[in-house]
């Protein structure tokens, strides 16, 4: 395994893990409450054993990945790509938008997404309010996924909808790229694999991106399961019914106590 950089700039970095595969999957960073730089990529190595090399994509800053870095990282990036036969992208939040954007230029074909964003603009998310420090200096030109996303692009898009705005999010990438289906994890927060989580069967993430057809029903089957133990599962669920449901929000509410 050789990991080298592929792109060094003051916004944006990429490093290549690389096996020799004709494989690749590009995986790019998450909102980091209190970032303040570059974090730490670190390789997974489970789809370097399912016969994958990496691409990992690292932002400085919660800028979804739209800064001053953006063409130049596309441009550096591309002929990497081009080096494979299958590409994969996989992201949470920030990252699902990056796996999205970056979609056309790095030939990626399918996605597992967790709880992505369409925009953090109000020009492309009028519904969107959760970020609005970032979105001050967002371009939302730059970010416009019309223009960047590649309509063919299939996979999958993990989101509670239970969280008005993730569900929102889901449907307009939805209309963008219609080959993307909608999983609903109700209950499981933002990024909506907090029942997984606390399962711990996150793990069934990759293994939906790395097998889409035998990967969606163990997950589906673990969270179901694991939900039910769960406190903060039955708090994300009475404050998703309190205002359309608020008898089944407070049955929900008693169970946390």
């Amino acid at each position: 395994m050789i990991v080298t950089r592929r792109f060094d700039g003051a916004y944006l970095r990429a490093d290549l893990v690389s096996a020799g595969h004709r494989r690749l999957v590009v995986s790019f960073d998450w909102r980091v409450i209190g970032r303040s730089g570059f974090t730490d990529m670190t390789p997974n190595p489970r789809f370097l054993a399912a016969g994958y090399d990496q691409l990992m994509i690292g932002t400085a800053a919660n800028d979804w990945f739209v800064n001053a870095d953006t063409r130049a990282l596309e441009t550096a990036l591309a002929p990497v790509a081009q080096d494979y036969d299958q590409v994969l992208g996989i992201g949470f939040s920030m990252g699902g938008y990056g796996a999205v954007r970056f979609s056309r230029k790095l030939r990626i074909n399918r996605i597992v997404a967790v709880s992505p964003q369409v925009s953090i603009s109000h020009i492309h998310a009028p519904f969107e309010w959760r970020y609005r420090e970032e979105a001050v200096g967002f371009d939302a030109a730059l970010g416009d996924l019309t223009t960047t996303a590649d309509p063919a692009l299939a996979g999958h898009i993990l989101l509670d909808d239970l969280n008005a705005a993730d569900l929102a999010h889901g449907k307009a990438l939805q209309r963008l790229c219609p080959r993307l289906r909608l999983v609903r994890l109700t209950g499981g927060g933002h990024p909506a694999v907090g029942v997984l989580r606390e399962a711990k069967r996150a793990g069934r993430v990759q293994g939906l991106l790395l097998d889409p057809d035998a990967g969606l029903r163990p997950l589906l089957d673990d969270h179901r399961a694991g939900r039910g133990g769960q406190q903060d599962y039955w708090s994300r669920l009475a404050r998703g019914l309190d205002r359309n449901h608020p008898v089944c929000a407070a049955k929900a509410r008693e169970r946390t106590r």
